[in-house]
């Protein structure tokens, strides 16, 4: 698919959100119809593209979509609580039997939220659906590389009946992000994307709350008495191959103790020999493509630099074919 990617003319479009801010609040009880509309998962798996784009444009295998897809009502689960707030009964406080507290919550107004590339539609809806529940339009600005799935998911809420102007999304370069961080309407930023990024982004925002969830490199430890093939199944589930590791939770390193390091090892390779990797549109496909050439280069660049230490040695894979059909693809 193609889009058009937003220009200096669309910034405006923030001063307008910013009108929005009380109209939540009016909603009164048709938020959460609207919200379970929106949300509805029998209307997003009902549109087979949000699965095909989603997986089309990360490289990530398609039957991986499909349980993000299916999982957004939890999304909505709990942005139903968090616009209800709490209640609690005070009875256990010293003078206060019989009485009860109530927190509630108020929109904030318009949040700019900044999505990556792996998740194009579950983390889209992390960062919408608790926006909407307390009342906030939201400014969603994708991935340049995964932008499609963001606007077929702002199809799909326009269609369940939420306002104009309550879910916005900005294709846009990076270069003119400053535009909207700077922009006074906008009350809060949320960002997911890399450490670099993030806490470059933060000292740039002067005066919105803002909140960033970063990649980082998670190990996992294995301890002798784990030396097995449920445990082995489970390192293969956390290093993310189905998205080709691209993930901030990731267990991207593997420390082993030394008593079970050779049976271990081999445990594993074993597994991950019988992993396919292909078409991401292909559901009998494992592993798909790495999202773009940048990436693709990055990755070769540190196993061409393992192969080249003199103290490692390859137990399986390294570096992609120079012919066939995976040589023709970030594989």
């Amino acid at each position: 698919g193609a889009y058009a990617p937003a220009s200096l003319a669309d910034v405006p479009v923030v001063a307008q959100v910013a009108g929005l801010a009380g109209l939540f609040g009016r909603l009164g009880n048709e938020f959460s119809v609207l919200t379970a509309n929106a949300f509805n998962p029998w209307a997003l798996v009902g549109d087979p593209s949000l699965a095909t784009v989603s997986a089309s444009g990360s490289g990530s295998w398609i039957a991986d979509s499909l349980p993000v897809i299916g999982g957004l009502p939890a999304v909505d689960a709990v942005s139903f609580e968090v616009r209800a707030g709490e209640v609690m009964a005070l009875d256990w406080v010293a003078g206060s039997e019989g009485r009860w507290s109530m927190v509630r919550r108020f929109p904030r107004g318009p949040v700019l939220a900044i999505t990556p590339f792996n998740f194009p539609l579950n983390l889209v809806a992390h960062k919408v659906a608790p926006a909407f529940a307390c009342g906030n339009a939201v400014i969603i600005k994708p991935a340049t590389n995964t932008p499609i799935t963001a606007l077929l998911m702002a199809r799909v809420a326009s269609s369940a009946g939420w306002p104009d102007g309550s879910l916005n999304v900005l294709p846009m370069r990076h270069r003119d992000v400053p535009l909207l961080l700077t922009d006074e309407a906008v009350r809060m930023v949320s960002f997911t994307g890399s450490p670099d990024v993030g806490w470059r982004l933060k000292k740039a925002v002067d005066r919105q709350r803002v909140t960033l969830e970063l990649g980082g490199k998670s190990p996992q430890i294995l301890f002798p008495d784990a030396d097995s093939d449920k445990t082995a199944d489970g390192v293969i589930a956390a290093m993310r191959f189905a998205r080709q590791g691209q993930s901030c939770t990731a267990g991207s390193r593997l420390l082993v103790h030394r008593d079970v390091y050779d049976s271990f090892l081999q445990r594993l390779a074993g597994k991950l020999a019988t992993l396919k990797v292909g078409d991401p549109l292909d559901e009998t496909t494992d592993i798909g493509t790495v999202i773009n050439e940048k990436q693709f280069k990055r990755v070769c660049g540190y196993v061409d630099e393992g192969l080249k230490r003199k103290d490692a040695r390859v137990v399986m894979g390294g570096l992609p074919p120079t012919s066939g059909p995976l040589s023709e693809g970030y594989y």
